[in-house]
């Protein structure tokens, strides 16, 4: 089963990719093709499912995010 997950933009490193890490750190590239909007900022969040960023998170929607979910195991 795939799922999504949340990353943190690094860098980006080339047209319509980004280098991103995800909450428990691994690194991958992305693909920005899939999202709407402005190229992401280092430093954002996004949703982020096989590969492709599909949503942006506020700093205010991840910090809720991470409340709710309370500490890792």
């Amino acid at each position: 089963m795939c799922m999504s997950r949340l990353h943190q933009v690094l860098r980006l490193t080339g047209v319509g990719v980004a280098e991103v890490e995800d909450v428990d750190g691994a690194r991958h590239v992305v693909s920005l093709l899939a999202l709407d909007g402005p190229t992401p900022a280092p430093g954002e969040w996004l949703t982020v499912h096989s590969g492709y960023a599909l949503d942006r998170w506020t700093r205010s929607r991840h910090r809720r995010a991470q409340r709710t979910a309370g500490p890792e195991p």
